[in-house]
């Protein structure tokens, strides 16, 4: 018997079960059949909700949960005065009432401190109060999800959205569309 499975955000596991004989001195080939349901969240990887980051805003480290809260939220990477990031930005900003009545907190990171003091926040005077500034300290945050996701972040901006149980629904790489 061959059993698949995948899992879905709210903890349910979609599963494919496969009977199949097995003959003495030969080979058996059985296609692996994984279950889909594309109404419905699926877990695509995880993150670390107790990962630490550099808050802009207050000069301290803080937890990814500390800025989010329980339940889903956005993260961000991304890169200043650079074209992707920036058009993200300003479609965040386009939506800016819709975004904060949303009450999703988003969490967006640049690299390294040099990054963050390239970015001229100025430029984007609509974003909602929900949107959050950091560093990524030494580079974990966007580590764990190359490793996780198996996806490239060095092409920023990338973003995820995940929830404080540490499991990622959702991923985006503006570089790659």
């Amino acid at each position: 018997m061959l059993v698949s499975g995948q899992r879905l955000a709210d903890g349910t596991v979609l599963a494919k079960a496969r009977f199949f004989n097995v003959t003495d001195s030969q080979l058996t080939r059985v296609p692996l059949e994984i279950r889909q349901d594309t109404t419905r969240l699926q877990v695509i990887g995880s993150q670390n909700s107790e990962a630490l980051y550099h808050d802009l805003a207050t000069g301290t480290d803080k937890s990814i949960l500390s800025t989010t809260g329980r339940g889903y939220y956005v993260l961000g990477l991304i890169s200043p005065n650079h074209e992707p990031s920036a058009h993200a930005l300003n479609d965040i900003s386009a939506i800016a009432d819709k975004y904060a009545g949303s009450g999703l907190k988003t969490l967006l990171l640049f690299r390294n401190e040099d990054d963050a003091s390239r970015f001229n926040m100025a430029q984007y005077p609509s974003l909602p109060g929900n949107v959050v500034f950091g560093i990524d300290n030494r580079g974990a945050i966007a580590a764990e999800l190359t490793e996780s996701l198996r996806a490239d972040t060095r092409d920023l901006p990338v973003f995820v959205i995940a929830d404080t149980f540490n499991r990622v629904v959702y991923f985006l790489s503006l570089i790659h569309i």
